[in-house]
């Protein structure tokens, strides 16, 4: 499995080992400088995370530290995979508690903003909302699967003329004052 976390498991186990035994693992797993800081959030993280996932020991959930997103070069702090749905949560200092679906029928959320003592009841909220009753059904492979973001606009246009000649690329059929009031 290529390694595109620092730290995964079931709820089931996370929530029965011990929280320096996690840490332990994230630190195995960290290619960097761990500093005090850093091992202090995330003692406060496994810590939370072993509170507010209590009511769902039972199901089939997973949880990811520190989850690659290859592109940008960054992590998302925790993903929980749990009911068919994708929790990616970020931890900040501060607290506002907001719950917004999205305006589009898209089944993904806006960003929702809570403290930590609003953290189970808000992930209860949204599965309440999303429909999903409690099942044992995994998200098999999604740590596994291919990434696969849209593209940036220069490889969006390399795909585009990749085919062409440079003659073709530069040849238009407007007209050039047209071309030319779109360039500026």
């Amino acid at each position: 499995m290529p390694n595109r976390c620092l730290y995964t498991s079931t709820f089931a186990e996370f929530l029965t080992r011990d929280p320096l035994a996690v840490l332990g693992a994230l630190h195995k797993n960290y290619h960097g400088d761990s500093l005090t800081t850093t091992d202090e959030a995330w003692m406060d993280e496994i810590s939370l995370m072993q509170q507010v996932l209590e009511p769902w020991k039972d199901e089939v959930g997973q949880i990811v530290f520190e989850y690659d997103i290859p592109r940008l070069g960054k992590r998302i702090d925790i993903v929980l995979l749990l009911r068919g749905l994708i929790f990616c949560l970020e931890f900040k200092v501060g607290k506002k508690d907001e719950f917004q679906p999205s305006v589009y029928n898209d089944d993904i959320y806006n960003p929702i903003i809570t403290g930590e003592e609003h953290l189970q009841e808000l992930i209860t909220k949204v599965l309440k909302h999303a429909g999903v009753e409690r099942n044992n059904e995994a998200i098999d492979n999604w740590l596994i699967s291919p990434y696969a973001p849209t593209p940036t606009i220069i490889e969006a246009a390399r795909t585009l003329f990749e085919n062409h000649s440079v003659e073709d690329i530069t040849r238009h059929k407007a007209d050039k004052v047209s071309t030319d009031r779109t360039i500026n």
